[in-house]
């Protein structure tokens, strides 16, 4: 089934192996290499997805998995992100995914952008995530857990 789309990749290093990728997938044109963003910049590119996608192949945690949870966003993330232990609750908020099986990746992306109906659910689902590991409450809750014994 053809949709519409648009890809906003942010992060990238090697732009023009990304170009060249792009190119020869037949997207290109459907495609915005932004480079780094941070800050406001990376925060207005959330607010503005429909979904999250991570396909890392390494990543301690992948902070940028929780802004995004954070944003409210389904999320596909590769099980190579530690962040993706956490915040990724299978087909309730999005999806963990090996990068390197592309068949996988391809449906769970399916899964969800051909279900736009689904996304205000998951996004809700992520958003609570993304609360239960807020810093100030994981604070909270370490100063909570080890105040008994400084005392």
């Amino acid at each position: 089934k053809n949709i519409e789309f648009e890809l906003r990749l942010i992060g990238i290093h090697d732009p023009q192996w990304l170009d060249d990728v792009l190119t020869s997938a037949g997207i290109r044109d459907r495609c915005t290499i932004l480079g780094i963003k941070q800050g406001a910049e990376l925060m207005a590119e959330y607010h503005q997805a429909d979904l999250f996608v991570l396909p890392s192949r390494f990543d301690t945690y992948g902070v940028v998995t929780q802004e995004a949870a954070a944003c409210g966003l389904p999320l596909i993330i590769s099980k190579f992100a530690g962040s993706s232990h956490n915040l990724v609750e299978q087909g309730l908020n999005g999806y963990v995914v090996d990068p390197h099986d592309v068949a996988e990746f391809s449906q769970r992306l399916s899964d969800v952008i051909l279900k736009p109906s689904s996304w205000p659910i998951m996004g809700a689902n992520s958003r609570a995530l993304a609360e239960q590991y807020c810093v100030r409450r994981v604070a909270r809750n370490t100063a909570d857990w080890m105040l008994p014994w400084l005392t």
